[in-house]
């Protein structure tokens, strides 16, 4: 497959962030700070990840010939993930991911980061685990300790609605109310 690209860019349709390292970056396994985030899809929702399915093959083929869906198929990391399969440290399904698919992407470098009207974002109170986004990401094939696949390198992301934080974290401005010190304040 000559004209075949070892790399494909795709805009991923809305889905909730989570685990969003967005703002700051934060340390992977081996200690390398990254950005990342994963994106959460109801499975009923399925089909509108087609696009991703597709660009992932042709992504694997380019690199790998005919055993590319092959290598997909048998990849430890796989582009989609089942998140009835992702459990905590007690063997549980975590909620959140249950019933959904998930995209995990990543990068070393900040990605852009707007809101609906594509106004720069600059703060995790308007970027963060809960709210609904959609990704920019490169496809790329990886080769790497003993795994080979897929993966999604993070671009950009567009901020389409903030929802309720999958941490269950208020803002501060939520959480208190204005104090007032009763010895500056007579009326106190």
């Amino acid at each position: 497959m000559a004209n075949a690209s070892k790399k494909v860019n795709l805009i991923l349709p809305a889905g909730i962030a989570s685990y969003a390292n967005l703002i700051e970056p934060r340390a992977d396994q081996k200690g390398k700070m990254k950005y990342s985030v994963s994106i959460l899809y109801d499975k009923a929702r399925a089909k509108e990840l087609d696009a991703l399915r597709t660009a992932a093959i042709q992504v694997a083929v380019a690199k790998w010939g005919d055993k590319g869906k092959v290598i997909l198929e048998k990849a430890k990391y796989p582009i989609i993930r089942d998140g009835d399969q992702k459990t905590d440290d007690d063997g549980k399904v975590d909620p959140v991911y249950k019933g959904k698919f998930f995209i995990s992407c990543r990068t070393d470098r900040k990605p852009g980061i707007v809101d609906a009207g594509k106004n720069e974002v600059f703060t995790d109170e308007d970027c963060y685990s809960g709210c609904l986004i959609r990704a920019s990401v490169t496809l790329f094939p990886y080769e790497a300790e003993g795994n080979r696949g897929v993966s999604a390198g993070l671009n950009n992301v567009q901020v389409l609605k903030k929802l309720p934080r999958l941490d269950g974290r208020k803002p501060a401005t939520e959480e208190f109310e204005e104090y007032v010190d009763p010895e500056t304040d007579p009326t106190a």
